[in-house]
C-alpha cells in the first residue's frame, strides 16, 4: 500500500487545477447586475469541483491500487490547500476577492469525496470478508 503515482490521473489532476487557475483568474464573475440564482450555482460549484479534484488526487497518488489511508490523507490535504491558494490567488484578481464561504464549500467537496471513498472501501472490505473461502 502507501503512495504509486498513476500518470494519467497526474494530468487529470494538473488539467483541472489549471482550470480552476484559469476560472479564478477571471476579473469580477459576479456583478450586482447577475442573475441571483447564477451567483448561487458558482458558489455551489465549488463543492462539486473540489470533490472531483479529490477524487483525481486519490486516483493520481494510488497508482491504479486500491486507495490507501496514506494516499486519501495526501489527497485531502494537497486538495485543501489547493483551495486555500484558489481563494488566495483570487484576493489578487481585480474584482475578485477571497471566501471563506467558498472555501468551506471546498472543504465540504473535499470531505464529501473522502467519506464517499471510504464507505466503498468499508462496504468492499464487509463483501470480502463475507465470501466463503475456497481451500
Amino acid at each position: 500500500m502507501g503512495i504509486h503515482l498513476e500518470w494519467r490521473y497526474s494530468l487529470l489532476t494538473a488539467a483541472l487545477l489549471a482550470a480552476i487557475y484559469g476560472m479564478s483568474s477571471v476579473p469580477d464573475l459576479g456583478t450586482t447586475q447577475s442573475d441571483p440564482l447564477l451567483l448561487l450555482a458558482q458558489n455551489v460549484a465549488h463543492a462539486p469541483v473540489f470533490s472531483v479534484l479529490t477524487f483525481c488526487w486519490l486516483r493520481a497518488l494510488s497508482g491504479g491500487l486500491e486507495i490507501s489511508g496514506q494516499a486519501s490523507a495526501v489527497a485531502g490535504v494537497a486538495s485543501g490547500v489547493c483551495g486555500v491558494l484558489d481563494e488566495w490567488h483570487q484576493s489578487s484578481v481585480p474584482g475578485r476577492h477571497a471566501s471563506g464561504v467558498d472555501l468551506l464549500l471546498d472543504l465540504a467537496g473535499i470531505a464529501a469525496m473522502l467519506a464517499i471513498v471510504r464507505v466503498m472501501r468499508l462496504r468492499t472490505d464487509a463483501a470480502r470478508r463475507s465470501q466463503p473461502r475456497t481451500s
